[in-house]
């Protein structure tokens, strides 16, 4: 290294110029150093860190907007679609009977029931949906919906009105007994489109 007042060479851990007396490094005291490269890289270890953390928090932000819209089912339009469950359970039915199952289509846009029945073991039912003062007048009306027989059944059927009273019927024209797994889900839609 050399000073910077006489130009004369000195060793690079020297404080002074020896020559001219020159002072060109301060006095630190002991225990404190005066390192400024490793505080930038520790600083800048610090921000890159803060920044990482700062993207993760927005991300997550993000996505948990993301799931709440998608929870609800919203459509780009404002309308959302509700589903209500009717009924789940296994039904026993008597040889060539028939099970009734009364419901009332709640409110909303176009009322849509899912439906799905399973034969337990083997045997095949049949189904028929009718407005319910139709069946209680034990004519011959024609049905909503209908099915062949079949072992299992898994159907969308839409309907006509909301707040509407239904009777879905089960038969088994079988002489034994049959176990059938039902579940029947309402969906309607809520809002304008």
């Amino acid at each position: 290294m050399l000073c910077p007042g006489c130009g004369s060479e000195l060793p690079d851990t020297a404080r002074s110029c020896s020559k001219c007396r020159m002072k060109f490094a301060l006095d630190v005291p002991a225990g404190i150093t005066v390192e400024t490269d490793s505080q930038e890289r520790q600083i800048r270890k610090i921000l890159i860190v803060a920044f990482i953390a700062m993207v993760a928090l927005g991300l997550a932000f993000y996505i948990s907007q993301a799931v709440k819209r998608q929870s609800l089912q919203l459509s780009p339009v404002g309308v959302v679609e509700t589903r209500q469950t009717i009924i789940s359970t296994t039904l026993k039915i008597v040889p060539n009977g028939t099970v009734p199952l009364s419901f009332t289509t709640p409110g909303g846009k176009d009322p849509e029931l899912e439906l799905n029945l399973e034969v337990v073991g083997t045997g095949r039912v049949a189904t028929r949906m009718l407005d319910e003062t139709m069946w209680k007048t034990r004519g011959n009306p024609t049905p909503i919906y209908f099915s062949t027989l079949a072992p299992t059944l898994n159907a969308s059927i839409p309907l006509r009105n909301t707040n509407e009273r239904l009777v879905l019927l089960i038969q088994n024209p079988s002489p034994r007994p049959l176990s059938v797994k039902i579940s029947a889900t309402m969906k309607t839609h809520v809002g304008s489109r």
